[in-house]
């Protein structure tokens, strides 16, 4: 049976020779009530330190982290696929504000780590060239790779990230450091036996030599999944050195909730260390209570208050009625409401001359006193209020000519450029000063700038418009989270993450309508098949004629057929090694290719045999896949999608003469005016690859943001790119797929549009 495992965790954080008692941009939390499937055994920890002359405030601390982890716990599927989105949230929030900050020359870099406690396994995630040292009774090792985990968040749109999976056990220690001390190596910080967190903590006093340090520590205990954080208490209810675990009060165990308010800053409070015992222990106190909703916070217990000595009694003085105190106060009342009703009283009457001057019946101005009083007060307020509205109005045309005059002047601006990339530059700060004016005031003037900017900007970058058009008959629920779609001639398939099940619409004179009878999700068979991570259309003549292939995250197939028949289960063989996570899968020629990122593997089935193990793609030399999700084949080439862009190209042989060989990365060639070849297309961060004979080989993108398919040659020569006429919503872009018809689909916040491809 599965060891569960608790966390323990000690901040560090040291000023001068002083501890301090926070430790910014540490967060930590449970589980929610109701989080997305895949999510409900993880417990989170989030260190988020920052480089650079921008640091994060305490409040926006406050605020990022939580939403953060919301976040994650929003996110089904993989552990590493909802640590990458988490981390994708903080560059995007990170980039967003150095780009506002740009032109005052300041900038913050994120310094990022993850880590998440499951059942016995600890998974982490580093961006930026952060630190981790896993600490065992064996050895102790260093985890830093900045050439991997790049150089922090908040400088590009694309998120370096690196996945670890140390091997940590009870009584285990991991220490998390945005900037490690010089003197902090795998040999000098060493597993301090039963000397607890409080020996690891020494240690990296000792070897930190003085500076300012800010760490985690944390213990890996057995427990039930639970994280935990040590209250400091006063230094006087301290008699003698105890471990970390018995100096502190008991541990705070976290909340399961994770509040959507904004929370005070959660931190952790760092253990005194006291050198002399005592020769008594101190008297049990009660512990404080945990602070509610904020996972962890640091606490001080404050020492009793001392007894004062016993005063004599003050003099007494005679005591006041209610009536006497405020009997001055109510004259002064009396005296207002007098002349308030003398001025209503006038007003009044001045009301009723005026209307009898203009009205033609005098008995309309018979009307109660009490009426008249209240024209007399409505009436100018309702005149200031239509005063002040047209203001305001006139405000907000002034300010939407005045930014659409700005936009005006840069755009006649960029005639007298050359360089393409000068132009371009300026047309999209134009567009971005009539995004300004639109939002005070959207005029005939505006949207034809508008046009004439975005035309010129689709030129010089290669973008074909397309009028896509709602695909399925009624919409579709905005619960799901599609991820994958499946285009065949007549039928639509669509992988909904949150469930794990497979949708299917057939194509009728209406458009794609649902069929509700059919059947593909997880089941429990004579093979257990969770949820599905990924979908392929199958070649005819499979197992029972099945259209639609399935794969969860344990390499277990299942075979799905319309007309609502049952699917069928099978496992995979396994390879010799065992699966990881299988993340991704294709087929080409009859052949399936397993994407296993765990295991740095890529297996291959042939001819879909998958009762026999399969066989390794790679030879002696294996690119780095850990942070590849997606794949495509062709022929004998692989082409692999890194999370920050590139793709690595494999082409496969069998023979040892001539040994399989990777070229990393595969550059792009973009040869758009002002455009540079290289590993990534900086204004694009691709989710999905897709093959497609047609016409030609091809290769096509997906970009998620920009709610863009890329076409390119298999060759990474970039053709073009196509858009949506208008924008589908606010959101990103899900998934995409291309039909043999040549339909090109979109999901986008749980709906699906599609458009005919030129």
């Amino acid at each position: 049976m599965a060891t569960t495992l608790d966390l323990t965790i000690l901040s560090l954080a040291q000023q001068d020779g002083q501890e301090q008692a926070e430790l910014p941009g540490l967060y930590a939390v449970m589980p929610p009530k109701h989080p997305a499937r895949g999510r409900e055994a993880d417990s989170l920890v989030i260190y988020l330190g920052m480089a650079g002359n921008l640091p994060l405030s305490a409040e926006q601390y406050q605020q990022l982290l939580p939403l953060m982890a919301q976040k994650y716990y929003k996110t089904a599927g993989s552990v590493t696929a909802a640590l990458r989105t988490l981390a994708e949230g903080v560059n995007a929030y990170l980039l967003d504000r150095n780009l506002r900050s740009s032109s005052s020359g300041k900038q913050g870099i994120g310094l990022l780590t993850l880590a998440v406690l499951r059942g016995e396994a600890v998974y982490l995630a580093q961006c930026g060239p952060v630190h981790a040292f896993a600490i065992t009774v064996q050895e102790t090792q260093q985890h830093h790779d900045p050439q991997t985990s790049g150089q922090g968040l908040g400088v590009s749109r694309t998120t370096p990230i690196r996945f670890l999976q140390p091997h940590l056990g009870a009584g285990d220690f991991l220490v998390l450091a945005a900037q490690a001390a010089a003197g902090w190596t795998e040999s000098t910080l060493r597993h301090p036996a039963r000397q607890g967190m409080e020996g690891v903590r020494r240690q990296m006093i000792e070897y930190a030599a003085g500076q300012n340090v800010q760490a985690v520590v944390a213990q890996v205990q057995p427990g039930s999944g639970q994280i935990r954080l040590l209250r400091r208490k006063a230094q006087a209810d301290m008699a003698r050195s105890l471990p970390a675990a018995e100096s502190a009060a008991a541990p705070i165990a976290l909340p399961a909730a994770l509040s959507a308010q904004p929370a005070p800053m959660p931190v952790a409070a760092s253990v005194p260390e006291v050198e002399e015992p005592a020769a008594k222990e101190p008297a049990a106190r009660e512990p404080e209570a945990a602070p509610q909703p904020i996972p962890i916070r640091s606490l001080s217990a404050a020492p009793p208050p001392k007894a004062e000595p016993a005063r004599p009694p003050a003099p007494t003085k005679p005591r006041r009625s209610m009536r006497q105190v405020l009997a001055p106060f109510l004259a002064v009342l009396g005296s207002m409401g007098k002349a308030i009703a003398k001025a209503l009283g006038a007003l009044g009457s001045g009301l009723g001359r005026l209307l009898r001057n203009v009205l033609p019946d005098e008995s309309v101005l018979r009307l109660p006193p009490s009426l008249m009083i209240f024209l007399a007060v409505a009436v100018p307020l309702i005149l200031t209020a239509a005063g002040a509205a047209v203001y305001v109005q006139r405000g907000r045309t002034q300010q939407a000519q005045e930014y659409y005059t700005l936009a005006l002047e840069k755009a006649q601006a960029s005639t007298a450029l050359t360089e393409p990339a000068d132009q371009r530059a300026a047309w999209s700060e134009a567009l971005t000063l009539l995004d300004k004016a639109d939002a005070f005031a959207v005029t005939s003037e505006s949207q034809g700038l508008r046009a004439q900017l975005q035309d010129a900007l689709d030129q010089i970058d290669w973008v074909e418009r397309l009028d896509f058009q709602p695909a399925i008959v009624g919409g579709l629920s905005g619960s799901l989270q599609i991820s994958r779609i499946v285009a065949t001639e007549t039928d639509l398939y669509l992988l909904n993450a949150a469930e794990g099940n497979v949708l299917h619409a057939i194509l009728t004179n209406r458009g794609f309508e649902l069929d509700t009878a059919f059947i593909c999700g997880p089941i429990l068979g004579p093979t257990i098949v969770g949820p599905l991570v990924d979908i392929e259309a199958l070649p005819a003549g499979q197992v029972q004629n099945a259209t639609l292939l399935g794969m969860d995250a344990a390499g277990n197939l299942l075979y799905c057929t319309p007309g609502g028949k049952q699917p069928l289960t099978a496992p995979m063989a396994p390879p010799s090694m065992n699966f990881g996570q299988p993340r991704a899968f294709t087929i080409n020629l009859g052949n399936l290719y397993i994407l296993d990122p765990d295991t740095n593997a890529v297996w291959i089935y042939e001819n879909l045999n998958t009762a026999q193990p399969p066989r390794f793609f790679f030879g002696d030399t294996v690119p780095p896949l850990q942070d590849v999700f997606d794949l495509a084949v062709y022929n004998g080439d692989l082409f692999l999608l890194h999370t920050d862009g590139h793709i690595t190209k494999c082409t496969y042989s069998s023979m040892a003469e001539s040994p399989t060989r990777c070229e990393e990365p595969y550059p792009f060639t973009d040869p758009r005016p002002g455009r540079q070849s290289g590993a990534i297309i900086p204004d694009a961060l691709f989710s999905q690859i897709y093959f497609w004979p047609s016409p030609g080989p091809s290769l096509y993108l997906l970009d998620p943001s920009n709610q863009a398919v890329y076409f390119s040659s298999v060759q990474l020569n970039l053709q073009r790119q196509y858009r949506p006429l208008q924008a589908l919503g606010m959101g990103q872009a899900s998934a995409f797929a291309v039909s043999p018809t040549r339909l090109v689909f979109l999901a986008v916040n749980g709906q699906v549009y599609y458009a005919a491809l030129p």
